[in-house]
Parts: C-alpha cells; sequence; structure tokens
C-alpha cells in the first residue's frame, strides 16, 4: 500500500513511461511482482484447506491494516524490500549510487541463516567466466595463474561488496552481481579445479525490509509495527484519509 501511494506521488512529478495509463504494474525491474491466487496455490503445493488457510492470514493482514500506510515527513516511503539480508540491511546509497534516504538505513537482523535463501553459490568454468567479462569488456584479460587476478577491493559495513577488480577490469560490486547472476552483493570468489566459484551470502539487494528476518522477527513475538521500525529508522505509521 506504501510502495504503491510512494509510486503515486513519484509518477505525478516524474510520469512513468514504462506505464503511462496506470499508477503501478506488476514488472518486478520497475513495480511490484504479482502472482494471482491460482498461481500462489500452485507454489505452495500444500493441501487445498492448508492453502487456504495461507491465503486467509493475507487478507486478514490487508485488511486489518485497512488505510495504514508508512510515512516520513508526512510522505509516504520508499518501501523496498528484498528476500533475506545475509545479516544486516544496507544503506540504499551504497547500493544504487544516490543520495542517503534517512530511513533506508543499514540494521542488523538475526536467525536468517535459518532459511534457504540464505546462502547460494555460482560456479563457472575459466572459460565461461571469461567469455562473460569479455562479452561486456571486450578490453579484458586475466592471468588466472595470478593470486591476485581477482580481488575484493573494499566491502560496506554490512559485508557487501563495493568494488572488485577482475583482471585489467574494475567493477561494483553491484555490476558483478548483475553479470554473473549472483544473489546478492555479499559473496566471496574462488577459483578451484578450474572453475571460478561465488559463495554469495543473503538474497536481494539488501535495501529496506529482509521479508526472512521479518518472519523471524515475527516468530519471536514483533508485530506488524515493531517490524516495521527495525527495518525503516525513524518512520511513522499512519492512517491516511
Amino acid at each position: 500500500r506504501t510502495y504503491t501511494l510512494n509510486k503515486i506521488e513519484t509518477k505525478k512529478i516524474y510520469g512513468n513511461e514504462n506505464h503511462p495509463n496506470s499508477d503501478i504494474c506488476d514488472n518486478i525491474n520497475d513495480c511490484q511482482a504479482y502472482i494471482n491466487k491460482e498461481d500462489r496455490f500452485s507454489k505452495w503445493n500444500g493441501s487445498e484447506k492448508e492453502n487456504n488457510e495461507l491465503w486467509d492470514k493475507i487478507e486478514e493482514a490487508v485488511i486489518s491494516t485497512q488505510g495504514i500506510i508508512i510515512t516520513y515527513e508526512n510522505k509516504p516511503i520508499k518501501a523496498f524490500f528484498h528476500s533475506n539480508s545475509g545479516g544486516m540491511t544496507e544503506n540504499v546509497e551504497l547500493v544504487w549510487n544516490g543520495q542517503p534516504i534517512e530511513y533506508l538505513k543499514s540494521v542488523e537482523t538475526l536467525g536468517e541463516n535459518n532459511y534457504k535463501q540464505y546462502s547460494s553459490s555460482v560456479e563457472y568454468t575459466l572459460e565461461e567466466f571469461t567469455s562473460i567479462m569479455k562479452g561486456r569488456y571486450p578490453e579484458f584479460e586475466i592471468n588466472f595463474n595470478d593470486n591476485n587476478c581477482i580481488e575484493i577491493i573494499d566491502r560496506s559495513k554490512s559485508n557487501r561488496v563495493l568494488n572488485i577488480k577482475i583482471g585489467n577490469i574494475e567493477m561494483t560490486g553491484v555490476n558483478a552481481r548483475t553479470i554473473f547472476s549472483l544473489k546478492s552483493t555479499n559473496f566471496e570468489v574462488l577459483i578451484e579445479n578450474g572453475k571460478v566459484i561465488f559463495k554469495v551470502i543473503g538474497y536481494g539487494h539488501g535495501i529496506g525490509m529482509s521479508q526472512t528476518g521479518a518472519n523471524e522477527l515475527a516468530k519471536n513475538g514483533y508485530n506488524y509495527e515493531n517490524i516495521i521500525h527495525h527495518f525503516y529508522t525513524n518512520v511513522q505509521i499512519d492512517k491516511i484519509n
């Protein structure tokens, strides 16, 4: 609800050529992911009774918070969220190279290592890795016999890679995540047995609310207001007219 209202306010100022005739879309690269009820049930893969119980929880959450939004300085916030923060969320400006936003600050989240989204790995043969890099950077060169041929230059306090040097190319951790289809910028790089291996922690950009982190807080007795104030710094919970 908050996310949509923020989109509406932003569109009034800047417009949106991706969907000029609607306030929000279901393209995850622009707005919000969306699936219908039938697809949701098939992904849960439970019994009809179990699926309906889960769906009822979603409806109850929506209805019980009717008209309630999150604001900062009396405006609906950019309510960004992701799957798993790997234990700590990230400052927004370190991911999208923009201005700091007071309510999108790095915070710690415990218990996320209990979820399957917490860790992953991606492997490429040396040939595949070189081909991917040359596809983006034709001038790319690398000597895999050099122990420092792939070097992480710096990290944020949440352990996400800010900048990395690969062969003769320097890039941001965000670019590396995109190029190599990593689930997060919190990663280590190994070269073993003729392969480049990325060991990744977390899933998503790391900004705002972690879904698994929110779930863990709820299991520990936090209500939705507690969870919102944990992930979004110094915000208010308001009722819209």
